[in-house]
């Protein structure tokens, strides 16, 4: 019975692995040939793809094609492969990701076209296929990856752009996301020209690790990037792009590692929008990595820079859906799969235009002279580091310094403004008031801090203060004139809901000129709550009598439970008549 069992399942095994046998070197290989001609000519738009061999050892993984030949319909030359060579490592099925071994492409020449409907096409489903994939990084691991005699040309026919990568040769001992495979023992080595301007790398390579040193010195990125034309929302008109990084490869004990290092830097560049407009100009930037890790999925920046930027924001007008807005609720808090760190940043000479056509007629505001530097930001969990920022808005300036940190988003800063125009805001205080500021400026110092939470906390203590306000309405006559209006001691709480304390509100002589003669501030204060919709306090207002000349004083103003409330004034009184036309206007309904 033993022998007969044992016959049986040698008999079973031999089936089998003849089975398997044949699946591997016949069935493998036809299923690549078939493939490769089937969907290699809806992808290159040819009009027939061959195939000169392929081989297939079951047995050690092994699969060589060689001889694969794509012709267009004018029998030009799309795709030419001499040899592709890939070993798959059994830690595949133990790690159930690809690893390889290694990959050798020998010979290949491609003539890619984009622009065309076809392409335009099957972007499209590309896109809407991938729409909802996450940004996370596959796992894989390929070692011994070699590129030999290679070139790619690039062809928009819709811009008439071509771009041709030539002469490319690379050596890789490994490109993983996990902790798989087996560090090669080759050098590492790159070069390839890009429509004639040379890329160069050179390697080392010892026992335990190996190196490569990229160089590259003013390529013409924009150029490539319209060539490849990728689907971006914006149009890249220049683009000249330098780098000079290091990439090293370490085997870690029994764990292969990948990590690089360098400085990369753009120049000259100009971006536009869909529409050709300006979008983003900049002189120069560069950023400085520390240290890159794939596999980790970490990166550490030591430098990064940013020199005379000159930014256009356009707000275009919002669409009407005719149909509500379903209410927008905090998503929980999520950490990045990345895990960064900045050392140090700064941006000097920056611009930025702000285009608004969601008002009429459109407004605009120009920031200038924006000077920003931050030092010590991370994405660790509760580390704070410093910012900086100053802007010039026409003759004033803005500026806020201090503590901010990322996970979770908080802020503590010291915020000022000095001599800010309110005139330049016209743009967007006309269409909403039906008025405009003739004259006046704003000043105001103080501490402004934020935490993130379902609740956002938003905080701010300081002094705020508008001096010489004038303010016409539609049809040219002046509505109201004051010499100076402050808010000493302001402590905002909390945003929602509001709690503010100001410890001392100063009108200093109010409505210097009005639209029509009065004699008393109460028939100021009775204009505003007439002018606003609420007859009751006008009225009322009628009843204090104060000369024009005095200064409004309001020591102690409080809001709180959606209404103002000062303590210690009473009523009819001046300042119970301010509080209460601030309540008429401001307070919530029921309050």
């Amino acid at each position: 019975m033993a022998v007969k069992f044992l016959f049986k399942t040698a008999v079973a095994a031999a089936v089998v692995a003849g089975a398997y046998a044949a699946a591997g070197y016949w069935g493998v290989p036809q299923g690549v040939r078939w493939g490769l001609e089937t969907y290699l000519k809806p992808a290159l738009g040819a009009k027939s793809v061959t195939v000169e061999s392929v081989t297939f050892d079951p047995w050690n993984w092994t699969l060589e094609v060689r001889g694969v030949s794509a012709l267009s319909a004018k029998n030009k030359s799309l795709l030419s492969l001499r040899r592709f060579y890939t070993d798959v490592s059994g830690e595949s099925v133990t790690k159930l990701a690809p690893v390889v071994s290694a990959l050798y492409v020998e010979g290949l020449k491609a003539s890619i076209t984009t622009g065309s409907k076809k392409v335009e096409s099957a972007k499209k489903e590309a896109s809407q296929t991938s729409a909802s994939d996450s940004l996370t990084l596959p796992a894989f691991s390929i070692a011994d990856i070699r590129v030999t005699d290679s070139a790619v040309t690039l062809t928009n026919s819709k811009a008439g752009v071509s771009c041709a990568v030539t002469d490319v040769n690379l050596t890789l001992p490994l490109v993983s996301t996990l902790a798989a495979g087996t560090l090669a023992p080759v050098t590492p080595a790159l070069s390839l020209k890009i429509d004639g301007r040379p890329v160069k790398a050179s390697g080392t390579a010892d026992i335990k690790s190996a190196a490569l040193k990229i160089s590259a010195t003013d390529i013409d990125a924009a150029k490539l990037v319209r060539a490849a034309d990728l689907a971006l929302p914006v149009r890249i008109d220049k683009l000249s792009v330098s780098a000079d990084t290091d990439i090293t490869f370490k085997m870690a004990g029994s764990t292969p590692q990948v990590t690089a290092k360098g400085t990369v830097a753009a120049k000259s560049v100009d971006v536009r929008d869909e529409a050709g407009r300006n979008f983003v100009k900049l002189a120069s930037a560069s950023v400085t990595v520390g240290h890159f890790d794939l596999a980790k999925q970490s990166v550490s920046v030591t430098n990064a820079e940013v020199h005379s930027p000159d930014i256009t924001l356009r707000l275009s007008p919002a669409k009407n859906s005719g149909t509500k807005n379903a209410p927008v609720e905090k998503s929980p808090e999520t950490s990045s799969a990345w895990q960064w760190s900045l050392a140090k940043a700064s941006l000097t000479s920056g611009t930025v235009t702000v285009i608004d056509q969601s008002v009429k007629p459109t407004a605009q505001l120009r920031i200038a002279q924006i000077k920003a530097s931050a030092q010590g930001l991370s994405s660790q969990k509760n580390k704070t580091g410093t910012v900086s920022l100053s802007a010039r808005l026409g003759s004033g300036t803005v500026s806020a310094s201090g503590h901010l940190g990322v996970s979770p988003l908080k802020a503590d800063l010291t915020t000022k403004i000095a001599a800010l125009n309110l005139a330049q805001f016209n743009g967007w205080v006309k269409p909403l008031a039906g008025a405009q500021l003739t004259s006046g400026t704003a000043q105001l110092a103080g501490n402004l801090s934020y935490k993130d939470a379902k609740t956002p906390q938003i905080a701010w203590r300081g002094d705020f203060s508008l001096v010489s306000l004038a303010a016409k309405n539609a049809a040219g006559k002046t509505l109201m004139t004051w010499k100076k209006a402050s808010a000493n001691g302001v402590d905002l709480k909390s945003v929602t809901p509001v709690n503010l304390t100001v410890g001392e509100l100063v009108v200093e002589q109010p409505a210097q000129k009005v639209t029509k003669t009065v004699s008393t501030i109460a028939d100021i204060l009775g204009a505003v709550a007439a002018a606003t919709g609420h007859e009751n306090t006008a009225r009322r207002a009628g009843k204090v009598s104060q000369t024009v000349q005095k200064d409004i004083r309001v020591k102690n103003l409080v809001y709180a439970d959606g209404r103002f409330s000062v303590n210690g004034i009473g009523r009819g009184t001046l300042e119970a008549l301010a509080v209460e036309t601030l309540n008429s206007i401001f307070a919530k309904a029921g309050k």
